[in-house]
């Protein structure tokens, strides 16, 4: 469990560097919050470096997230979530009921690796992976809560390609596994780099995106 040293101070209205509509603080808070997780870790960082960053008072962090754990998993969740729907809008919105061509799973497995990929090139990404990777297992609220996240996409991806099984689209007599496989392959390039401290540089260029997307579309029988 993580320790949480901060102890929630008075409230200070008059602290508060800019008015802003009180239903998009949280969101700036945890925006502030993930930035500086990222950049100095989770027992580095002060709930008072967080308000100065979100320009408000040490109060009104605790006002919205009831301990520092708290608002690392909320600041986390929040990121990841705006991520998966970005991976559902890539899958497309065709009716269950209707029959997929396989040009047609090409180009929306094509769409959600390329989804993928921006996301894990995404300089924003960086603080997320670092963080799960270094606290994911000192807190259970972020484990369940990543947990939550990443069977949703993968249940996402996998139902899509049962659709496209049944089309006759692909090849794929398993395809929860594939969508970890799907997933794992582009994750992996990122994780290689944060883990042996190289410099970020995953699918940098379109030929080092269109070899992967290519690759993968063929282990599906198309492409």
């Amino acid at each position: 469990m993580l320790t949480e040293k901060e102890k929630p101070g008075k409230f200070s209205p008059g602290k508060t560097k800019w008015r802003r509509r009180p239903d998009s603080r949280p969101d700036e808070i945890a925006d502030a919050a993930i930035r500086i997780f990222g950049r100095k870790g989770f027992d580095n960082t002060t709930v008072d470096e967080i308000a100065e960053t979100a320009g408000v008072s040490k109060g009104t962090v605790y006002l919205y997230y009831e301990s520092k754990e708290n608002l690392l998993v909320a600041s986390i969740e929040r990121r990841l979530r705006l991520n998966r729907s970005k991976f559902i809008a890539a899958l497309g919105k065709s009716p269950n009921k209707t029959a997929l061509s396989k040009p047609e799973v090409e180009r929306t497995l094509a769409s959600m690796l390329e989804t993928m990929m921006s996301i894990i090139s995404d300089p924003d990404s960086r603080p997320i992976m670092r963080l799960l990777l270094s606290e994911r297992w000192k807190s259970e609220k972020l484990r369940n809560m990543h947990s939550t996240v990443a069977a949703s996409v993968f249940k996402a991806i996998s139902e899509y390609l049962k659709r496209a099984e049944k089309s006759g689209a692909v090849k794929c007599e398993n395809p929860g596994e594939i969508a970890k496989a799907l997933f794992g392959m582009v994750l992996i390039f990122a994780l290689a780099d944060e883990l042996l401290g190289l410099k970020p540089k995953a699918f940098e260029n379109k030929s080092a995106r269109k070899t992967v997307i290519d690759f993968a579309l063929r282990g599906l029988g198309i492409g």
